[in-house]
C-alpha cells in the first residue's frame, strides 16, 4: 500500500480595492481574500493594511465579522470600508498587507488603489448618473482645462456609455482602456455634430481583449462622442446596419460596416456584464455646457 502525504498548504491573500479608483473624499472597500494554512491549520487569523500612502493609519485592521463593510461573517473574506482623504496624492498606490495566524505564519501582499486627480471625470461622482448611449444623451465632460481619464461602470449587457469631449489637437490624442478593464472591451469615436463615425478599435494591437484609439484616423479638432461597450454591443444607423463590421478585431479603423455613411442611431447585441472601467486619455479637453454644435 502506498500513502501519499500532502505538503502543507502555505497561508496566503488576494487583495481587492473597490471601486479601485476614487476620488479624495470617495470611498472604496478594501478586501483581502485569505486562504488559511494547514499542517497545522490557522487560527486567529488577523489581517492589517498599510494606508500611510494615504494619510492614513499604518495598521488598519480588516474584519471579517460582517461590520465595517465586510459582507458575510465568517467566509475568510477580510474587509474595511475606507474614506480617503480629500487631500490624498492622486496616483497609483499599492497598498501593502499583512496577513498572520497564532501558528506564527505570515503572508504578505497589495491592494491596488488609484486616488482619482482633478483632471478626471467619473460618470457617477462627476455626472451625477449612469452615461447616456446616444449623440443627445451622452455625458458631457464638462468644465475648462485637459482630462486624462474617464471612468464608469458597465450596468449590464445592454448598456454601453459614451462621452462629449474636446480634441483640440488631433495628433495627441489617444485613449485606452489598457490598464483600466478586465472585461472585453470596444472603443469608439464618433463626431458630435453630424453623428458619423470617426474610428474604433476592439482588441488592442498590442495584444489583449482591451482596446486603444490613437491620432492616426483623427483630421479635425473638434466635439467628439468617445462611446465605451463591451464585446459585442455595437452602434448601427437607424435602419440597425453596423457602423464598423465585426472584424478585423485588433486593429483601428474607419467605420467599415454597411451603416457607415450614417449616423449612430442605437447599439445592438449583448455587452459586458456590470464592471468598471477608466479610459486612460491624451490630447482630449472638458467641453462648456452651452451649445457645442451650430444651431444647437
Amino acid at each position: 500500500m502506498t500513502f501519499t502525504t500532502l505538503a502543507p498548504r502555505a497561508l496566503a491573500g488576494t487583495g481587492l480595492a473597490t471601486p479601485n479608483a476614487v476620488f479624495g473624499g470617495g470611498q472604496s472597500l478594501l478586501t483581502v481574500n485569505v486562504t488559511t494554512a494547514t499542517g497545522p491549520a490557522s487560527t486567529g487569523v488577523g489581517v492589517t493594511v498599510d494606508l500611510l500612502a494615504l494619510g492614513l493609519s499604518a495598521s488598519t485592521v480588516l474584519l471579517d465579522d460582517g461590520t465595517g463593510g465586510d459582507a458575510t461573517a465568517g467566509d475568510g473574506i477580510y474587509s474595511v470600508l475606507i474614506t480617503v482623504p480629500t487631500g490624498a496624492t492622486a496616483g497609483a498606490q499599492a497598498l501593502p498587507f499583512t496577513i498572520s495566524d497564532t501558528q506564527g505564519r505570515f503572508a504578505a501582499g497589495t491592494i491596488n488603489l488609484r486616488v482619482r486627480g482633478a483632471d478626471e471625470w467619473d460618470e457617477t461622482a462627476s455626472g451625477g448618473a449612469d452615461a447616456g448611449e446616444l449623440l443627445a444623451d451622452a455625458q458631457r465632460v464638462t468644465g475648462t482645462g485637459g482630462v486624462s481619464a474617464i471612468s464608469g461602470q458597465m450596468a449590464g449587457g445592454s448598456d454601453a456609455d459614451a462621452f462629449v469631449i474636446r480634441i483640440d489637437d488631433p495628433a495627441l490624442f489617444s485613449a485606452t482602456t489598457v490598464g483600466g478593464a478586465t472585461f472585453d472591451t470596444q472603443l469608439f469615436l464618433f463626431n458630435l455634430c453630424t453623428g458619423l463615425g470617426v474610428t474604433s478599435n476592439d482588441d488592442n494591437p498590442g495584444g489583449g481583449t482591451t482596446s486603444s484609439l490613437t491620432s492616426a484616423l483623427l483630421t479635425q479638432p473638434g466635439y467628439y462622442v468617445l462611446a465605451i461597450s463591451g464585446y459585442n454591443r455595437d452602434p448601427v444607423d437607424a435602419s440597425a446596419a453596423l457602423i464598423w463590421a465585426n472584424a478585423p478585431f485588433n486593429t483601428e479603423r474607419s467605420p467599415d460596416g454597411p451603416g457607415a455613411a450614417n449616423p449612430l442611431a442605437a447599439w445592438s447585441g449583448p455587452g459586458a456584464a456590470t464592471a468598471p472601467y477608466t479610459i486612460f486619455l491624451a490630447g482630449a479637453s472638458r467641453v462648456p455646457a452651452g451649445g457645442l454644435c451650430a444651431g444647437a
